[in-house]
């Protein structure tokens, strides 16, 4: 699976786009991909997904969007495993375009103090190519 942050929220598996349903699936999914391999725990996922006070029911549609996530990704359903006080997914950094991206900008900043200046560039133009469409600022509850 590929997962596309930067630009518009996009997730490709075998080539083909998954539909990630509603937008507390979609917020719940770009909170753990932004600290994939890392426990992110419930709360903070709860803060992501609402928009202020949470509900009541904020727990229980927690676990109900997991299921949800886990059902569009068919057969890779394991990549988002419960873990202590949260959840966390097990991807690869380079199958998450954000993070192939910070990589990039990393290798060109290493370039570039060696004065690899041909090299940075290189580095910058792959992580050019990352992004999926147009830069904006990240939403608020990022």
């Amino acid at each position: 699976m590929y997962f596309k942050l930067l630009g518009t929220l996009r997730v490709q598996r075998d080539g083909e786009r998954v539909d990630l349903g509603g937008l507390r699936q979609q917020r719940l999914l770009v909170m753990l991909l932004l600290n994939a391999g890392q426990v992110v725990s419930a709360d903070r996922l709860l803060e992501a997904m609402w928009d202020g006070e949470p509900p009541v029911t904020a727990r229980r549609q927690l676990h109900n969007a997991v299921a949800a996530l886990r059902r569009s990704f068919g057969a890779a359903k394991h990549i988002v495993v419960k873990d202590g006080p949260g959840y966390r997914v097990t991807v690869d950094a380079q199958d998450v375009d954000a993070h192939r991206f910070t990589g990039m900008v990393a290798s060109a900043s290493a370039a570039a103090a060696v004065g690899r200046t041909a090299a940075a560039a290189e580095h910058l133009e792959a992580g050019r190519g990352a992004w999926g469409g147009r830069a904006r600022p990240p939403p608020t509850w990022w």
